[in-house]
């Protein structure tokens, strides 16, 4: 009989391990920036990162650096709180303002150009909107009282036909989660739809997520991951309401054959609160910034990597062991080449580099220098971009 528990513990033990890994990889600080946010890197590898600006001394905007870490021009004028996604097929990168402004931006001047702003649109015209509903399986409605607006991505289903998902909330001060499709025939914006929501008869969201919407990413064959809360749980001590891991088709419900909204079984019992998600080229994964419970990276801010079959998941990085317990990394995005991963921390005023270990690993790592900010006893060593502060220059990093 005792055998038999031995057997039975030890296959548990290797059952977790199967679907829970951990692989650590080193980062590096490729640059220094007030308060960065969203996050995206181009075809040519540069990396374009959202600075908000700071009550004391302002400043803030887009930035665009090169491999490398140097400072290759800035938009002073694009300021607030955005996320940033590609449409490779057109050379655009997409900017998604909190507040609810979507902007198209030339990735060479950065001259940005507004799309639609959601939330007048939303205020305007669905109050009162019809989305389904992953609790119920069935339409229900969504009341709007002041949306805000979180991750965005991109999915091209043809050569004519490019979806923009965004996440958002239906209240600024804590409301009911959704994600919404913008789709563009032949660059001619249609109407916004909800197409996705989750409506526990109870929402007590836990921060950063009560006040911002959780991360969203699609992978090329259009699948879609998304955290959507749960009902509370009575005989559960937490209070907050839990989000998991759901997916379904980039262009549900407009076609027939996309998925359906559902919760992935594998990651049932296993909270993720995510505000940055993004997509793999090679593998069709996932990787996220979130407070992680169950994947094997503890409880505190980590960065989780999700393979296509979402059966399974990686503990990229524990931020928590390194020391940073109390950060919040807040975006994630992956370089075509699938070489190298980048973290905002706003809290830091950092943008982390690291190769995904999962993957192909990338080039050397960029040159050290000093710096305040320790993980453990080892000091990381960032490009010699300097923080910004209003808009004064930047001087060059050295070779």
């Amino acid at each position: 009989m005792k055998l038999k528990r031995l057997i039975a513990a030890f296959f548990i033990l290797a059952l977790n391990f199967a679907i829970i890994g951990r692989a650590y990889s080193e980062p590096i600080i490729f640059a220094q920036v007030n308060n960065p946010t969203g996050i995206v890197v181009d075809n040519t590898g540069s990396v374009f990162v959202q600075s908000q600006p700071l009550p004391e001394f302002g400043g803030g905007g887009l930035l665009k650096f090169d491999a490398n870490g140097n400072l290759m021009t800035q938009n002073n004028q694009l300021t607030g709180n955005f996320r940033l996604a590609l449409d490779s097929a057109s050379n655009i990168i997409w900017a998604q303002e909190m507040n609810g402004v979507l902007y198209s931006v030339d990735p060479d001047t950065l001259l940005a150009q507004p799309v639609i702003d959601l939330r007048a649109w939303i205020m305007g015209n669905i109050l009162q909107s019809q989305a389904f509903n992953i609790l119920t399986g069935m339409p229900d409605t969504l009341v709007m009282v002041n949306p805000v607006f979180g991750d965005i991505a991109t999915s091209q289903s043809g050569s004519d036909q490019l979806d923009v998902l965004v996440t958002g909330l239906t209240n600024a001060s804590g409301g009911m989660p959704f994600v919404l499709r913008l789709s563009f025939n032949n660059g001619t914006l249609q109407n916004p739809q909800i197409v996705v929501t989750s409506l526990p008869s109870a929402v007590v969201l836990p921060p950063p997520l009560d006040t911002f919407p959780s991360g969203l990413a699609i992978n090329s064959g259009g699948t879609v991951l998304a955290p959507l809360p749960t009902e509370l749980d009575p005989n559960n001590d937490v209070k907050a309401t839990q989000l998991f891991l759901s997916i379904f088709g980039a262009e549900f419900p407009a076609t027939a054959d996309a998925s359906t909204p559902n919760f992935i079984p594998a990651f049932e019992s296993r909270p993720v609160f995510a505000t940055g998600m993004t997509a793999s080229n090679t593998d069709n994964g996932f990787f996220a910034t979130t407070i992680a419970n169950g994947f094997g990276c503890g409880a505190g801010p980590a960065l989780l990597h999700f393979p296509s079959t979402l059966d399974s998941a990686h503990c990229i990085l524990d931020l928590s062991s390194l020391g940073l317990t109390n950060t919040e990394p807040a975006d994630i995005a992956i370089d075509p080449n699938n070489q190298f991963l980048y973290v905002t921390m706003p809290q830091d005023g950092s943008v982390l580099r690291l190769d995904p270990p999962s993957l192909p690993v990338g080039n050397a790592p960029l040159q050290p220098s000093e710096t305040s900010m320790l993980f453990g006893t080892t000091p990381l060593p960032p490009s010699d971009t300097s923080p910004l502060f209003g808009t004064a220059p930047l001087p060059p990093s050295e070779p």
